[in-house]
């Protein structure tokens, strides 16, 4: 009886059956609400991610990577468009050399043409592509001194026909290409007539 009196007497306290007093007076709604919300625990998770700066993504392997390597982009866009063009010459005649060397000492030593010993072929020219590969400063040196000379070259055309320095250059590469494929071409029949061997 004693303690159902205290419980009324003192309204803001809560009366627990399993106890032998009052228990501790209930916190409002609102204050446990905004104490919830300054406690550490809910602090944001990303507060301590923002604080860090972003990571850059990992670089990229194999061809892709190579070819998308900021630093080859960086070297392709300073050297330009009559670069660009004196690298694809280079090329081209490295390869037309290449074959119609691999083409000729093939068909020597044969006596066939390499078209039927094409393996033998393909592993000769991967040879001399490999015994090529010192040769790079070499045309690297020939790529810068011809560099002038296509630029040149670009003006030049788009002045005779009066088209913009991008079509010029478009029009200069398809007709060194056309032409770079025609001097190949005699190259290895010029090889195959060399051995003695016909072309097929």
């Amino acid at each position: 009886v004693a303690l159902f009196v205290a419980a009324l007497d003192a309204p803001s306290a809560v009366f627990c059956p399993g106890s032998l007093g009052p228990a501790l007076p209930r916190m409002p709604y609102t204050f446990r609400q905004s104490a919830a919300s300054a406690s550490p625990a809910a602090a944001p998770a990303g507060d301590d991610a923002s604080a860090s700066p972003p990571q850059p993504p990992p670089p990229r392997k194999g061809i892709v990577g190579w070819l998308t390597a900021p630093e080859r982009r960086a070297n392709l866009a300073s050297v330009g468009t009559a670069g660009a063009l004196s690298y694809w010459a280079m090329k081209v005649f490295k390869h037309m050399v290449m074959s119609s060397l691999a083409w000729y000492f093939i068909a020597a030593r044969t006596g066939v043409p390499p078209p039927q010993r094409w393996p033998a072929f393909l592993s000769l020219y991967a040879s001399l592509y490999i015994a090529a590969v010192p040769l790079q400063p070499l045309k690297f040196a020939l790529m810068a001194a011809m560099t002038p000379a296509i630029d040149r070259l670009i003006s030049v055309l788009g002045n005779r026909f009066g088209i913009t320095r991008k079509r010029a250059a478009a029009l200069l590469f398809f007709v060194g290409t056309a032409a770079g494929c025609v001097l190949w071409a005699l190259s290895v029949i010029l090889a195959g007539l060399v051995a003695g061997v016909p072309l097929w």
